[in-house]
């Protein structure tokens, strides 16, 4: 009987002290997860690899004012092509094609056919530098009438390019007379120009109506009800929006 009373009170001490055991290491774990000072970081014996690499920094660009300045400083070098001439011309900073580069614009109408006469200009990449764009013109082309200061901006979001409408207007003598809606655009460097739609008149006789010829965008001849058609068949799907082009003028006297 005293064997079995030894051996009761022995299973009791021992499962006791068990016990105290795990309720010390529940009290330590949940001490040890509530405090950050206990937590121990691993640190690998070889360096992790990069996943990314470091975004180069953005170009730091001239605000508007500046690159203004800039240009107005090289003033000799691109009016020097119109100081000869006889013809009032005109001068204009914009930025056709939203880069946040200032393109300058030197305009001039001449002659009695009312042909209109541009440089473009543009600043390049770095700011560093003024630099001649091209365009698409034959020898001898003209540009339509961009000495206007308000007209039409057609977004295309599918090319991501910037276009602008335009009319033209010429004439030789007085026996023909010439119309035309004329779309430009400035991208990557170029200016490229696109005739939507044309008129074109003939006076074969002074007392009779003039004989019309419309054409389309190909060059191909078209109604009237076609002609008048045109630019809203070209701008299907572009954004339109106003612009305004703030010319100077440089007087002869």
């Amino acid at each position: 009987m005293m064997k079995k009373i030894v051996l009761i009170v022995v299973i009791l001490v021992f499962a006791a002290f068990s016990f105290s055991e795990i309720r010390a290491g529940i009290v330590a774990s949940k001490n040890a997860a509530a405090s950050p000072e206990t937590s121990v970081a691993v640190v690998p014996d070889e360096p992790a690899a990069e996943t990314e690499q470091a975004a180069e920094p953005e170009k730091s660009g001239m605000t508007e004012e500046v690159q203004k300045a800039f240009i107005m400083d090289r003033y000799d070098s691109w009016a020097a092509p119109w100081q000869n001439g006889t013809e009032d011309w005109y001068y204009t900073f914009t930025d056709l094609d939203h880069n946040g580069r200032l393109e300058l614009i030197t305009a001039s109408l001449q002659g009695s056919g009312l042909f209109t006469y541009a440089d473009v200009w543009e600043m390049n990449e770095d700011f560093s530098d003024l630099v001649p764009c091209t365009d698409n013109l034959g020898e001898g082309g003209s540009y339509p009438d961009i000495i206007t200061q308000s007209l039409s901006c057609f977004y295309n979001a599918a090319e991501g390019r910037y276009y602008y409408l335009f009319d033209d207007l010429t004439r030789s003598g007085m026996a023909e007379n010439y119309a035309a809606k004329v779309a430009l655009c400035l991208h990557g460097g170029e200016v490229e120009l696109t005739t939507i739609c044309s008129k074109h008149e003939a006076y074969t006789d002074p007392e009779s109506d003039p004989l019309v010829t419309y054409r389309g965008e190909s060059g191909n001849e078209i109604s009237l009800e076609q002609y008048e058609k045109a630019v809203a068949d070209w701008a299907v799907g572009m954004e339109m929006s106003d612009f305004e082009l703030e010319w100077t003028a440089v007087r002869r006297d």
